[in-house]
């Protein structure tokens, strides 16, 4: 039964690739999530300036906010001069 012998190596190799990179990933996982939860305890402000996040959409829907590309008029408004 030299095919089943064969078959078995198939299968085999994969599956150890597998077995190794699965508890890699794992342990990955834990410290990745004990990173996170030692983050929130040490009081680490988030990236995102809330403040500032709102000032440039307000400056998006009023339409102002620095240069933009040319319209289609060749002006920063789209229309020509």
């Amino acid at each position: 039964m030299a095919g089943l012998e064969s078959l078995s190596e198939d299968i085999d190799s994969p599956l150890g690739l597998a077995g190794s990179f699965l508890p890699a990933a794992f342990v990955m996982w834990v410290w990745a999530v004990q990173l996170d939860a030692s983050e929130r305890e040490g009081g680490a402000r988030p990236e995102v300036d809330s403040a500032a996040w709102a000032a440039r959409a307000a400056e998006r829907r009023r339409g102002t906010g620095g240069k933009g590309l040319p319209g289609p008029g060749g002006g920063p408004g789209g229309t020509a001069g």
